[in-house]
């Protein structure tokens, strides 16, 4: 065994198998995290000469009696994926990311990262993303732009009626499905989950059906969430 004296009995130490069926993801996912170091990471929020081996031990270790490549169990009660990690970390640092700076200020996230690029909003880098502070937020939101005008509000955009007709307009669309910004249609459509089409204009359009399908698959999707709450 590689690693330092262990509270949990060498014994009881996971296997990549069980560690992919315990975290529902594929076993090459987490050779992959095991051979890149990702589950002796401190947990989100740490210093990086934290080491959380006491009480438990170090996170991963090997022993070919119990089939190679191990990971500590008590690893996993602080562990987050790497794709879910820069979020933590910002969350932790007590700051947010630009989804969630731009529901808080109500802007578009498109908006928003404009106005940090050209030195208007401040933020931090934590993890490699761009981390905004709430009263940097408010600062800037409550700021007249150069013309004097106050700062267009998403809520207003969102607010518009949505206009009639079996063609959508992206924003439209976004209004429709009442998500954080209209980016979240180019996505959408970039991700095959929404067809475009081209009205009598050429302009790109998306039907009202396909929408009002995914406003449905949402509301379904809500709806478990707060059966299993």
């Amino acid at each position: 065994m590689t690693t330092t004296a262990s509270h949990v009995h060498v014994d009881e130490w996971l296997t990549l198998r069980q560690v992919a069926d315990r975290l529902a993801v594929a076993l090459v996912t987490v050779s992959t995290w095991w051979r890149d170091n990702e589950f002796d990471r401190p947990p989100p929020g740490e210093p990086d000469n934290i080491w959380y081996r006491a009480p438990y031990g170090s996170a991963t270790g090997y022993d070919r009696r119990l089939g190679g490549r191990l990971v500590n169990p008590a690893a996993l009660d602080t562990f987050v994926p790497p794709s879910q990690r820069s979020r933590a970390c910002v969350a932790a640092a007590g700051r947010l990311i630009a989804d969630e700076a731009a529901a808080f200020v109500g802007c578009s996230v498109p908006h928003l990262n404009r106005a940090a690029q050209l030195g208007d909003l401040l933020f931090t880098v934590v993890e490699g993303v761009r981390a905004f502070d709430r009263a940097d937020l408010e600062t800037w939101r409550t700021t007249p732009t150069p013309t004097g005008r106050p700062r267009r509000s998403l809520d207003s955009e969102r607010n518009k009626a949505v206009r009639p007709g079996p063609l959508l307009s992206f924003s439209d669309a976004w209004r429709l499905l009442g998500y954080a910004d209209r980016a979240s249609i180019t996505r959408l459509v970039q991700r095959g989950r929404l067809p475009v089409v081209f009205d009598e204009r050429g302009r790109k359009r998306v039907n009202r059906s396909d929408v009002e399908a995914l406003v449905a698959e949402r509301e379904a999707r809500m709806a478990k969430r707060e059966a299993r709450a």
